[in-house]
């Protein structure tokens, strides 16, 4: 289900987003959610991409009896030297060697304090798995060069090869109170490797009101097409590693009791040998803290969000970017958030049930070079003499739709092991949009300068480490 937090986030490579939960400092490279009113955040969206992070918020701090001695220990967190690192686990089910997925990241990142914010670095080793599409006419005439190269394959015992790639992620930004901006790449030694970045603003007006602006450049990792780029062995063509550039702004007011948000976004979306794309978003929702005490809170939200693609570039032969692109995306879900703190251990859990809508319109097999259809063609009437196939080659891919139910299911443990030391693990899984996902993560927090104390919050405590290309959902 498409369901957005009041201020979405977006992930940038080498850069943890982090929303305040302990009164956090926002992070660089990775526009920082909002605080509502001191609430929680509805359920992020799925997918799209960048699918977008507002999961990686916690509730903010509740002041103990000393405030004297709170205030010192959020002080020593944000002008603390930190360094986290670990494992990141992405899988997603589809076809071999086409949507299918499996993604292995080693995020490392440094955060190193200067003047009123911090300088992030974010190094991150990633090796992607697609498998080999199938050598069967239906699925060989879907890859790359299409009907042509299937048939030629198919003659000379040929295959598309193995669909998988591997690089090291790099990326340097500036985290403030009001403004963020990263630098950074897609990892280097990818079929196709492409400069990312931010640049963001956020603010407040009257008590409750927030706003923020956003102006990105992140890569779509529904595919290791879309991710990564592609090669078909089969002709040595390459094409892929997509990256959408543009802005989005949120607004959103809480007043500690409810909430509501809006936002809206325009991105343009090119790749090697790819054909360019639009893509628009608007929505929002609005949300109630059923419950708010010290270490326990809870809210309940209703979100409808709906996007649209002018192309539909979700296939894998050339030109295609491999990416979920529908025409029209309509989502409606109820997520609830329930987080806390006992003691050392800190927890979120986010989950959301809804229904969702999509359709994408039919779209060429080509669509940077239609020429190529009257050798496909010829290559599907060889296919079906030799009885490979019975359906007749139109050089174009049939329309779809889909109407369904949606469910995302996120949560996230971190157990503080000693004072300047935190241990913690995610696990994401969900259905939207037109895939299966699942996320998890592992990682280890050390803080230099951190508060002595344990089981005392510091504003370092709950920030899961996720993709820094991909969110947890």
């Amino acid at each position: 289900a498409y369901i957005a937090p009041p201020l979405q986030q977006y992930p940038v490579a080498g850069a943890q987003p982090v929303a305040p939960v302990y009164a956090q400092a926002p992070q660089a490279g990775y526009p920082p959610a909002y605080v509502q009113g001191g609430g929680l955040l509805p359920l992020p969206r799925p997918g799209a991409a960048p699918a977008d992070l507002g999961w990686n918020a916690a509730p903010r701090a509740q002041p103990p009896a000393d405030s004297a001695a709170a205030e010192l220990r959020e002080l020593e967190a944000a002008r603390s030297v930190s360094i986290t690192a670990g494992t990141v686990f992405r899988n997603r089910a589809g076809e071999a060697g086409l949507s299918r997925l499996t993604d292995f990241e080693i995020p490392f990142e440094a955060r190193f304090p200067v003047g009123d914010g911090k300088i992030v670095v974010g190094v991150t080793p990633t090796f992607l798995d697609a498998g080999s599409p199938a050598g069967d006419w239906a699925t060989a005439s879907r890859f790359g060069g299409g009907p042509g190269s299937a048939f030629t394959g198919l003659l000379n015992g040929t295959t598309a090869g193995q669909q998988n790639a591997s690089g090291l992620g790099l990326s340097v930004g500036y985290e403030g109170k009001n403004f963020g901006a990263s630098i950074g790449t897609t990892p280097l030694g990818f079929q196709q490797v492409n400069l990312i970045g931010n640049a963001t603003f956020k603010g407040a007006f009257g008590d409750a009101w927030s706003y923020k602006a956003d102006l990105s450049r992140r890569p779509v990792t529904d595919s290791l097409l879309s991710f990564a780029g592609a090669k078909d062995e089969r002709t040595g063509e390459r094409w892929g590693g997509v990256v959408a550039t543009g802005a989005r702004g949120d607004i959103g007011y809480d007043d500690g009791t409810y909430g509501f948000y809006g936002y809206g976004a325009l991105h343009g979306l090119t790749g090697k040998n790819v054909a360019s794309n639009s893509r628009f978003e608007i929505g929002g929702g609005s949300y109630i803290h059923l419950l708010s005490e010290p270490g326990n809170k809870l809210t309940l939200g209703l979100n409808l969000g709906i996007m649209g693609y002018d192309k539909n570039l979700s296939y894998y032969t050339f030109g295609h970017g491999g990416y979920f692109s529908p025409q029209s995306f309509v989502s409606l879900a109820l997520p609830v958030d329930w987080s806390g703190r006992n003691n050392r251990l800190s927890w979120r859990v986010n989950a959301s049930l809804g229904v969702q809508a999509f359709n994408q319109k039919e779209t060429p097999y080509f669509p940077t070079d239609s020429s190529r259809n009257g050798d496909a063609g010829r290559a599907a009437a060889g296919a079906a003499s030799l009885g490979l196939t019975s359906t007749i080659y139109n050089g174009r891919y049939p329309k779809t739709s889909k109407t369904g139910l949606a469910y995302n299911l996120a949560a996230v443990l971190e157990y503080q092991l000693a004072p300047k030391m935190y241990l913690g693990g995610s696990v994401g899984l969900n259905n939207a949009q037109d895939y299966r996902q699942f996320t998890g993560s592992l990682y280890l927090r050390y803080v230099f300068d951190g508060s002595s104390t344990l089981g005392v919050p510091t504003g370092t405590t709950l920030r899961p480490l996720v993709s820094p290309y991909t969110p947890l959902l």
